[in-house]
C-alpha cells in the first residue's frame, strides 16, 4: 500500500498453489488485486494496482481487518473528511480516531511506519485525495503527502518507545521537515500545512505535535 509497485520473482508463480504456502503477491494477481506493470529483468516482474479504485477496495478490507471491532468511534471516523478538518489540532486528533481503532492486541504498532501505514492504508480506503508516502524530493523523502483540492498536508512521524523521548523527537521532526524542505514540490499548493508529529508508544497516540 505504500508503493506503487513491487517486485515480484518470477519462480513464484510455480510454487505451491495453497492458500497456506503461496506467495501472497500471486495471490493478489489472480484475485485482480494486481496486475502486470512491467517484466523487470529476467528474474521476475513489477506489479501495481490496475486503477485507484482497486488500491481503494484493497485498502477498505485491510483495514477492516486490523480494526477493533467493539469500538463506538468507528462510524465516526468513517465518515469524517480530511477536508471538513481546518485546523492542525483538527487533523491530529482525526490520525489518533484512525489509531484509536486498530486492534492493538493483534496488530501492534511497535514502529514508525507502521503507524503512517495505517493511516495511509485509512485514507486510501476513505478519500479521494493523493496520498504519498516516503514521498521524495531533491532533498530526502517525506513520510505522508496529502494533495487535496487546496491545501496540501505534509507529515514527518517519529516514533518515541518511551515519553522521555517525546520532545528531542519532536525537534528532531521539526528540524527535518525545516532541513529537507518537505512538501515544496510539484503540485505546489498556495495552503501547505506541514506537521511534526510524536506517536507515543507508552500511551498508543500522537502525543505531540507542532505545526512547521
Amino acid at each position: 500500500m505504500n508503493s506503487e509497485s513491487v517486485f515480484i520473482d518470477a519462480n513464484s508463480f510455480d510454487s505451491p498453489t495453497d492458500l497456506k504456502h503461496m506467495d501472497y503477491k500471486v495471490l493478489l494477481f489472480q484475485t485482480g488485486y494486481l496486475t502486470f506493470a512491467s517484466e523487470a529483468n529476467l528474474l521476475g516482474y513489477i506489479l501495481k494496482f490496475p486503477n485507484f479504485e482497486i488500491k481503494q477496495d484493497f485498502a477498505s478490507i485491510l483495514f477492516t481487518e486490523k480494526m477493533r471491532h467493539d469500538d463506538s468511534g468507528i462510524t465516526s471516523t468513517l465518515t469524517t473528511k480530511l477536508s471538513s478538518l481546518e485546523t492542525a489540532k483538527d487533523i491530529v486528533a482525526y490520525f489518533n480516531q484512525i489509531l484509536n481503532i486498530v486492534d492493538n492486541e493483534h496488530n501492534p504498532l511497535t514502529q514508525e511506519s507502521m503507524v503512517v501505514s495505517i493511516i495511509n492504508v485509512f485514507l486510501y480506503a476513505s478519500t479521494q485525495h493523493y496520498i504519498g508516502t516516503n514521498t521524495h524530493s531533491l532533498k530526502g523523502r517525506a513520510d505522508l503527502i496529502i494533495d487535496e483540492k487546496d491545501r496540501r498536508i505534509v507529515c514527518e512521524f517519529k516514533y518515541a518507545k518511551n515519553d522521555s523521548q517525546v520532545e528531542a523527537l519532536l525537534n528532531s521532526a521539526i528540524e527535518q521537515i525545516k532541513e529537507k524542505e518537505y512538501g515544496n514540490t510539484p503540485l505546489i499548493h498556495s495552503n501547505v500545512v506541514k506537521l511534526a508529529l510524536v506517536y507515543s508508544k507508552e500511551q498508543r497516540k500522537i502525543l505531540a505535535y507542532k505545526e512547521v
